[in-house]
């Protein structure tokens, strides 16, 4: 598997010609993944006494979830997704977003029915806006309302980006889609 953005071959780079990492740390009350490596500027680790070849220790750091994620297709534009219909169980909503890069950049989650319907108190109106990073960000409304309330109800979201906002995953405790 080729992971060019995580591992980039750039050349003359502190990882351009060989990476091998050697530990995988899950870091899961913080929502990270890190990987320890070593690596070197030229390829297969070889290292001359030319100037600006060497080897180094590298950490690199994955968000859980953090493989994939939705954004707008233009910085500074806004952008809607709604997910499948699920069954909500219990519990909360929890949101794993990074929108904390400069600018007017957030998201706001709203609840929907089957039909496409926002919910009294769950609406996109109601919703407050995230604009930080974190991979487990309580979703809320102005209203107070909770998903809790929502148990044994079939629903879904509808996530409302702008800017530079980065959208990796919703989780909660539900089953679906139906």
């Amino acid at each position: 598997i080729a992971l060019p953005e995580l591992f980039p071959n750039l050349n003359g780079s502190l990882y351009a010609g060989q990476i091998y990492p050697s530990t995988l740390i899950g870091m899961p009350d913080e929502g990270r993944v890190l990987i320890h490596a070593s690596a070197s500027t030229h390829q297969h680790g070889l290292v001359s006494t030319a100037p600006g070849t060497w080897s180094s220790l590298l950490t690199f750091e994955l968000r859980r979830d953090g493989f994939t994620y939705l954004s707008v297709a233009k910085v500074g534009a806004a952008g809607t997704a709604a997910t499948w219909a699920v069954r909500w169980l219990s519990g909360e909503l929890a949101l794993n977003a990074d929108c904390a890069m400069p600018g007017n950049n957030s998201v706001t989650v709203s609840v929907v029915d089957s039909r496409g319907i926002e919910l009294p108190g769950y609406g996109r109106s109601e919703a407050v806006r995230f604009a930080g990073n974190s991979t487990a960000h309580a979703v809320t409304w102005q209203s107070g309302a909770g998903m809790a309330s929502l148990s044994g109800r079939e629903v879904a979201f509808v996530l409302n980006l702008s800017g530079a906002c980065k959208v990796y995953s919703c989780r909660g405790n539900f089953t679906g889609p139906l």
